[in-house]
């Protein structure tokens, strides 16, 4: 009874689908840890590719559903609270002008910030 709804290459995109996610549980972790020894290293070089190919990813992944009215955002968020701290530090700190949207914050995160713009939907 199964096989009439289920047929071999729904079994196969099946498991081609959890070899991705599986894949992407491995490599994701080492990523961010690259990035994150980039921001303690300062190789701003390697940050800025990083950035672009992710922007560029993003891109095509907002294009490949614009076709069926889908909006799509994407945003890192393996990077667990120790290593958030380290980056939100760095970037504290660094002497160029850093423009940076926060979703969650305390108001002791508020004190570090020269300027703090609340955006909301209200009209």
């Amino acid at each position: 009874m199964l096989r009439r709804f289920v047929s071999k290459i729904h079994l196969v995109l099946y498991f081609f689908s959890i070899a991705i996610i599986w894949l992407e549980a491995i490599i994701t972790p080492a990523l961010v840890q690259n990035i994150v020894a980039s921001f303690t290293n300062q190789e701003l070089g390697l940050l800025w590719k990083v950035l672009i190919l992710g922007i560029l990813g993003n891109l095509i992944l907002l294009l490949g559903l614009a076709g069926k009215r889908y909006y799509y955002a994407r945003l890192i968020t393996d990077i667990d609270s120790e290593n958030s701290r380290k980056i939100s530090d760095l970037l504290f700190f660094l002497p160029q002008t850093v423009i940076e949207v926060i979703h969650h914050y305390t108001e002791e995160d508020l004190k570090h910030y020269d300027q703090v713009i609340h955006l909301s939907k209200e009209k």
